[in-house]
This record gives structure tokens, sequence and C-alpha cells, in this order.
């Protein structure tokens, strides 16, 4: 790391106290899980300045605010797995959290840093599409907001500008909406994400009301299912109208073939994890 100018600041404001390193291509380390992977394939610009914010506890959080959860960017995932309230009001994300890595990978990584390495394979990113969820981000004194699925700008881009800090992400509480999460990976844990799916819905009646749909490492970046939602709502679930839906969701992501999978298996398999999903939403 000799060619890296590195900072530890104490608190988030002394982030961008000198204005000469202000200059340099900035990174923010946090639980470091991917470090080793950047630096090995080049991916850490020489001579960038690296900011450890692993002590800035204020970052760590997660409190209701009304309507709202916040999490704070620095909260690792075992904090979130294990929170009374996302449990309550966000399972979907608790039950993307768990599929993150081993214990000890979530025990370190941050939900800020899943966000800022913009992976596609995301574990978090579709359940906080599908909570519409804000990413809350401060640069100096300016504070923004954007909303998830307009954060990643392709795989490992956002749309943040140099400096930019991930400092929370909030959501409404989705009320008696229930949230689904399925994961197919080559292993049923430590896996990279061949394709994953989330879904937050609410029926009456065999009728969907509102739902939500979300698809991670099935294009650049997480796709929100906005033409298969706008389909289903107020439809009644009948093997005819999911068998639409599958055909639509098809047509709304773009997988590719890797090392991991080929593009027409995570088709496939996205339209069958949402009839899955579906069927079990009218039983």
């Amino acid at each position: 790391m000799e060619n890296y100018t590195i900072i530890k600041p104490l608190k988030i404001a002394d982030i961008w106290k000198d204005k000469q390193q202000l200059k340099k291509r900035m990174y923010f380390l946090a639980g470091c899980t991917d470090v080793m992977v950047y630096l090995r394939e080049g991916l850490l610009q020489e001579g960038a300045l690296l900011a450890d914010i692993s002590g800035l506890q204020e970052m760590n959080f997660i409190k209701e605010s009304g309507s709202f959860i916040e999490i704070g960017g620095l909260t690792p995932f075992c904090d979130i797995i294990g929170s009374a309230i996302v449990k309550k009001y966000a399972p979907v994300l608790a039950e993307a959290s768990k599929t993150i890595g081993s214990p000890q990978l979530r025990s370190r990584a941050t939900i800020g840093g899943n966000l800022g390495n913009a992976s596609p394979a995301g574990d978090s990113l579709p359940a906080l599409a599908v909570l519409d969820a804000e990413v809350v981000t401060r640069l100096g004194g300016s504070v923004k907001k954007y909303q998830v699925s307009k954060l990643f700008a392709g795989p490992k881009k956002t749309v943040l500008k140099n400096g930019e800090l991930i400092t929370a992400v909030k959501f409404k509480k989705p009320g008696a909406a229930k949230g689904v999460f399925v994961k197919l990976g080559s292993r049923n844990s430590m896996a990279i994400s061949k394709l994953s799916v989330a879904v937050l819905y609410s029926a009456e009646k065999n009728k969907v009301k509102n739902i939500r749909i979300a698809c991670g490492a099935v294009a650049p970046t997480v796709v929100r299912a906005t033409k298969t939602e706008k389909f289903l709502t107020e439809k009644k679930l009948d093997q005819f109208v999911i068998s639409e839906a599958k055909e639509m969701l098809r047509k709304e992501i773009s997988p590719i073939s890797d090392i991991r999978s080929t593009g027409g298996y995570r088709r496939a398999a996205a339209a069958n994890l949402l009839e899955n999903i579906l069927l079990s939403a009218v039983k």
C-alpha cells in the first residue's frame, strides 16, 4: 500500500478538511472485504487517497424515524440480520443479508460498502430496490439523496462524485406488504449470486394490490421490473397472469454469460423464481 496516502478521520467532517488531498482520487475503506481483490485486479488508481472510515461510529446505527427506517452506511450485515427493527419492518432485507458471504465476512461487510461496490450481484441491492430505499450521501457540507435503483452507472460504477460518501440508507416502512428474497448460487453459502430476485407485495383474495420486483446479476445494474409490476397490479393471480408475468420479466432483464452461469439460464431461472413467489402468494 506504499503507493497510496491513507487517512483515518475521527469524525465525518474531518474527511474533507485537507483541500490538497481532495484533489486526489479518493476511496473509502470500511470492512475492507474487497480491498485485496481491487488491488490484485488493479482497480485502485495509483497514488489515490484511501480514507479509513471504519472508526466512524456515528455511521453505525439502525433506527426508526417516524414512518421511516434508517440504517447507517457503516452498519455491518450481522447487525442488520439481528436487528429487531429490520426483522419487523423489512424482513426481505434481513433475508438478503443472510446470504452474504460467511458469518465472519458479514461481521465486517457494511451496507454502505455493498452499495458503493456497485456489483450487479450485490445481495442487498435487490432487497433495497423493492423497499424503494434512498441512499443518503455527503460531500463536504452538501447532502444528497438518490433512489437506490438510480445510484448505479454500470458494473462497479456509481453516479457519485469523487469523495462523495454514502452515509445512510433510508426507506419507508412497508406496512403489511410481504417480502421475499431468493438467491441462486453454485453453493448454499459463500457463493456469489448467479442471480437473485426480491419481491415486495400486498395481495387481497388472490389479487395483487401493490408489487415491486427487483433482480440482481441479470443486467449491468440491479433491475426494477417496472413493466412486470404494472402488469401484475390489480390482477388476480391465475396461471395465465403468472405465465404472462414470467414472459414480461424475461424481456425486462438482459443477463450475460460468464464464469458463474449462462445468460439463458439466468433469464429462465429469474422467470421461474418469480413464478414460485407468485404461486406462494396465492396459497
